[in-house]
């Protein structure tokens, strides 16, 4: 009992009512498992694309037509983000999670049966139904690292979070070229297409147990002031609240701003990692192994950004940076500007900008690559790396949550019982 009193802060909501803080160890198992959710989704998006040439053989279809099993992902999280948004504010954390693994798991053993060249559609409509899922994923790290963490470690949980998309995607640059090779023979790029699929679908089922166990919406107590004031001051869900906070976004001039340069730069980011397979093969004939390298070197630097990014934002709040860690850092900026708004709108808008940049760059370079060749298609691709750049400069630093993760002057009553860092397993 005394243990656990050891990690409990009480602090004066009003003049009547005190509220109980708490850390929770379990929090770290909690963000892991929806870490392997975001692998178990991402690991399937460049599954075909970084294989294009053997895919093409395999089932006769156009390079274009397997960049489409990759834009398809872009492509849907716009049209399914306001139902999925809605599931998440309504339903909760541990609903939303396990819908989507769920969706991603039956999506994956969809393609177990399209082991057949003339099956390619089976293979497509697997890749819908895991990218229909994708929603739900994809803007839940920072509201899980809001809703279980303290105000000192939410950007390191929320890159936890973030990292097993990145660590998906690193693995779908990779396997695909190590397990299927370019065969003259259709029977053995049919088999390792099926070993392929099934090792993804296991890790896909086996995620799927974990979070039933060990996923939760939300933990006992909070984790700090500002979590604690959310909650006593909750407002009842409804449809009415739902698009207000889309209507405050939409007149927030610094978070569009922060939009267009986060889907600039995002946005030629998966549209390069698309199109790797053919940039690469145009210079270096049957090297699709090296593609798969070529692209996993590029996400494990951005991993290991993410990791280091998120413990600098959490001692200095300094959130102007680049690149691949731009994709968390991004995130993070996005909730200081909008604060108190949802995070999953603030989020769940940052990355349908991001898929609609996507889907046009990738179009652009690869009408570029076709008709003028790589070169032609790399020098926009700067260009436009450099002007999401300088609208990044330009966005003003409000850091709207920090202030009020600070205690205000008038409240001098938080009264911390004990030690703050120590934690208990919940």
């Amino acid at each position: 009992m005394d243990a656990e009193k050891k990690n409990i802060e009480k602090f004066e909501l009003d003049k009547s009512e005190y509220a109980e803080i708490k850390l929770y160890a379990i929090r770290w198992i909690v963000m892991g498992v929806a870490s392997l959710y975001a692998a178990s989704n991402a690991i399937q998006w460049l599954e075909y694309s970084i294989i294009t040439n053997i895919i093409v053989k395999y089932y006769g279809v156009s390079s274009v037509t397997v960049d489409w099993t990759s834009m398809i992902a872009m492509g849907l999280y716009p049209v399914c983000m306001l139902p999925a948004m809605y599931l998440i504010n309504k339903g909760g954390l541990r609903f939303c999670v396990l819908v989507g693994i769920i969706g991603t798991t039956i999506g994956a053993w969809i393609k177990i049966f399209s082991i057949r060249p003339d099956l390619f559609w089976v293979s497509f409509m697997g890749q819908v139904v895991v990218f229909a899922f994708q929603t739900f994923i994809l803007s839940l790290p920072p509201k899980i690292a809001a809703v279980w963490f303290g105000p000192n470690e939410i950007s390191t949980a929320c890159f936890i979070g973030i990292f097993g998309t990145q660590l998906g995607t690193a693995l779908s640059f990779v396997l695909p070229p190590l397990i299927v090779k370019n065969h003259d023979n259709l029977d053995e790029i049919g088999q390792e297409l099926s070993y392929l699929f099934y090792g993804i679908a296991v890790f896909c089922t086996v995620t799927t147990i974990l979070v039933f166990i060990f996923f939760k919406s939300e933990p006992p107590l909070p984790p700090s002031k500002v979590q604690a004031e959310l909650r006593a001051n909750k407002v009842p869900f409804s449809m009415e609240e739902f698009w207000k906070s889309y209507k405050v976004l939409m007149m927030n001039k610094n978070f569009w701003l922060l939009t267009i340069s986060f889907g600039i730069n995002l946005g030629v980011y998966i549209s390069f990692c698309t199109m790797l397979n053919q940039i690469i093969l145009e210079y270096f004939a049957n090297a699709e192994k090296d593609a798969g390298l070529i692209g996993l070197l590029l996400v494990v630097t951005g991993m290991i950004g993410l990791i280091i990014f998120g413990i600098i934002l959490d001692k200095t709040k300094k959130y102007k940076i680049f690149q691949t860690a731009y994709y968390g850092v991004g995130f993070e900026f996005g909730l200081e500007l909008t604060y108190p708004q949802p995070e999953s709108t603030s989020i769940g808008i940052l990355i349908a900008i991001v898929q609609v940049f996507g889907i046009g760059f990738t179009l652009l370079f690869g009408q570029l690559i076709a008709y003028f060749g790589t070169f032609w298609a790399l020098i926009p691709m700067v260009g436009f790396l450099i002007f999401g750049g300088i609208i990044t400069l330009i966005i003003p630093n409000k850091l709207l949550r920090q202030e009020a993760l600070q205690e205000s002057p008038e409240r001098t009553t938080f009264l911390p019982v004990i030690e703050k860092n120590g934690d208990a397993l919940g």
